[in-house]
C-alpha cells in the first residue's frame, strides 16, 4: 500500500476559474481573522481588568457582540461577477445593493497583511469611477490564488468593455 500522498491528487497547475452568475463569499478562513480579533480584544480587556485600569464586563459583552455582528455579517454578504458586471449585496439589518460595470473599474489590487498571508488569504479592493462617496469594493479575505483569478477576470472585462465602448464611439 502506497503512503497517503502518492493517492492524493496532486494540485491544479492553473488558477482556478472565476465563476459567473454565481453568488460567492469570502473564505471562511476570514472567521478566523475576526476570532483572533476577537481574542487579542478579550485578551487586552482581561489585563486591564487585572491592573486595575478600569475596564468592565460591559465593555467586553460590547466587544463580543461587534465581532458576532461582524462575523454574522459575512453570513450575508456575496458578491457575483456576471457577464458585464460585478455584484456585491450585503447587509444584516440594512441591505445593500451595489452593482459595478466592467467599464466603470479603474484599478484592482491586491492587499496582504502579515497575519492574512499567514492563512493564505487577501483583500481585493476594486476601484470604480463615478461618485467620490463610495468609488470602492472591498472583499475581504479570499484564497490568494482565487483573488489573483478575480483580479485578472476583472482587468480583462474591463479593457474589453472599454475597447468595445470606445470602438463604439469611433
Amino acid at each position: 500500500m502506497s503512503p497517503l500522498w502518492h493517492r492524493l491528487p496532486p494540485p491544479p497547475s492553473h488558477p482556478p476559474a472565476v465563476l459567473i452568475d454565481q453568488a460567492q463569499r469570502t473564505s471562511i478562513r476570514t472567521l478566523t481573522l475576526e476570532i483572533i480579533g476577537l481574542a487579542s480584544l478579550g485578551t487586552s480587556l482581561i489585563i486591564s481588568v487585572l491592573a486595575g485600569v478600569g475596564s468592565d464586563v460591559l465593555q467586553l459583552w460590547l466587544a463580543l457582540a461587534a465581532v458576532a455582528f461582524r462575523i454574522a455579517s459575512w453570513r450575508f454578504r456575496t458578491y457575483t461577477v456576471t457577464n458585464g458586471e460585478l455584484v456585491l449585496d450585503e447587509g444584516i439589518l440594512q441591505k445593500r445593493h451595489r452593482v459595478v460595470p466592467f467599464s466603470r473599474i479603474q484599478q484592482v489590487e491586491l492587499r496582504q497583511q502579515l497575519i492574512a498571508r499567514v492563512l493564505g488569504l487577501t483583500v481585493v479592493q476594486v476601484e470604480t469611477a463615478g461618485d467620490a462617496s463610495s468609488t470602492a469594493v472591498v472583499l475581504r479575505f479570499l484564497e490568494v490564488d482565487k483573488a489573483q483569478a478575480l483580479r485578472d477576470h476583472l482587468l480583462s472585462q474591463q479593457r474589453r468593455a472599454r475597447g468595445g465602448a470606445d470602438l463604439a464611439r469611433a
